[in-house]
This record gives C-alpha cells, structure tokens and sequence, in this order.
C-alpha cells in the first residue's frame, strides 16, 4: 500500500482552536477512570468543548455498557479512527492544536527475536 501524501492545512485564521482525539482500547473499569479522567481534565481544566472532544472506547460503550453524556463517538477501530482523523483533519488549520491520547493494555512486545505476544 501507498501512503499518501498529507493533507495541507488550512491557513491559520488567528484563533487557537484545540482538539482532543482519545482512544481507549481496554474494557476494564481500571482504563475507563483513566478516560473519564482524561476527559474530565481536557473539558473542565483546558476548557476544550465537548463537540472537540473525541473518544473512541473499547467496543463503544463504557464498561457498564452505556454511553454516559454522549461522550463516546464509537469503538476503538481502524475505521473510527479513520473516521475521526479526517473529521478533525477537516477543521483544522494551521495554528490550532491536536492533542492525542492513546491508553490500552496491549500485549506487550518481548523483543525482535520472539516477536508480539
């Protein structure tokens, strides 16, 4: 496959407008404080809005199977991701900030010689 080539931005327009993509690929309540944390800070403390915010969590829904508030915009996928990045990417321009946060436990990596695990 081919990469791309990226996109231009869209000139700056004088206003700081900031971003949030968050992904959040465990299920366990232990991540979904982490998340609701994160959120919690990027809203209340960096005053970024809610409509700026995006989250992708686990499977799409909290732990306990909802969506409380509406804050989660889908699962943790290839096409949601791709979704949102070219959602945001659509409305940024050059002096805005993205800011990305990424939390799973994953499976680890030992090494190149025994590969993932």
């Amino acid at each position: 496959m081919q990469l791309a080539a990226p996109a231009q931005a869209l000139p700056a327009d004088g206003t700081v407008k900031q971003y949030a993509i968050l992904i959040n690929g465990g299920y366990e309540a232990r991540f979904w404080d982490d998340v609701t944390f994160i959120y919690s800070t990027l809203l209340n403390d960096y005053h970024i809005p809610e409509g700026q915010i995006y989250l992708l969590n686990s499977e799409g829904t909290s732990p306990n199977g909802t969506n409380p508030n509406a804050m989660i915009d889908g699962p943790a996928t290839t096409d949601s991701l791709s979704t949102v990045v070219n959602t945001v990417a659509a409305q940024v321009d050059a002096d805005d900030q993205v800011f990305v946060w990424v939390t799973d436990h994953g499976n680890g990596y030992a090494g190149i010689k025994t590969g993932y695990n």
